[in-house]
């Protein structure tokens, strides 16, 4: 007999997108890592891609649902961000969380804090749900949350067992809108057998720094490259 111990935990992963980005990779090395260690995932996305594809080769099965983040770039009028975008909201979170339920989830992943559809069809199912905030959002991204940062966050925040942050840059960011209690920082893990060991200098010389993510304005690469040129 099988008890709650050994049995196999099974976990929906609820992306944003399924286009090659750090986020997403990030979520395949999570699957990579865990599974075969008492953990199954399952997948919701909203695009077919590089996702499903990663997804396909590595049999974990995966469904395609279309919704799209709840924050955006540009002002919204109030209609809809008050009424036609909540509708819309929850009408895909009963969507995602039939495939949830077919799937028999134990936990809900949202890999992101820029959806809410994870959180709200965790909600109805009564499962645990945890979000991985992986960006600021408004600092990177020039995003506006519809609902206005301080209430998503907060509406996130009580929905969510666990608000993850990649950084504690980001973790202090919404400290004010997520309690301690439910706060957690978890750095992004970096695969480093494939990199060559760097060669010892043979004298005290200028160090090295890597950069690890995909190249864009909101990552700020260029501040790191300006700040070190300044050293």
């Amino acid at each position: 007999m099988s008890t709650r111990a050994d049995r196999v935990h099974r976990v929906c992963l609820v992306s944003h997108s399924g286009r090659d980005g750090g986020a997403e990779r990030s979520l395949v090395d999570l699957i990579d890592s865990l599974t075969g260690r008492g953990v199954e995932f399952r997948v919701v996305l909203p695009e077919e891609g590089y996702l499903t594809s990663a997804l396909e080769v590595r049999s974990v099965p995966y469904v395609v649902h279309r919704y799209w983040p709840w924050c955006r770039r540009g002002a919204l009028p109030w209609w809809d961000r008050f009424l036609k975008k909540p509708l819309a909201h929850a009408m895909r979170a009963l969507t995602v969380a039939r495939s949830i339920r077919r799937w028999r989830c134990d936990v809900v992943v949202s890999n992101t804090l820029t959806i809410c559809e994870g959180a709200l069809a965790a909600r109805l199912l009564g499962l645990p749900h945890v979000v991985w905030a992986r960006e600021f959002g408004d600092r990177d991204h020039g995003l506006d949350f519809e609902w206005g940062p301080r209430l998503s966050m907060r509406l996130l925040g009580l929905l969510s067992a666990r608000v993850v942050f990649n950084s504690m840059a980001v973790a202090r960011h919404y400290a004010g809108q997520v309690p301690a209690s439910r706060r957690r920082v978890i750095y992004n893990a970096v695969r480093v057998a494939a990199m060559a060991a760097p060669t010892p200098p043979a004298a005290p010389g200028p160090f090295s720094c890597v950069l690890v993510g995909n190249l864009s304005p909101g990552k700020g690469q260029g501040d790191a490259i300006r700040a070190i040129a300044r050293s």
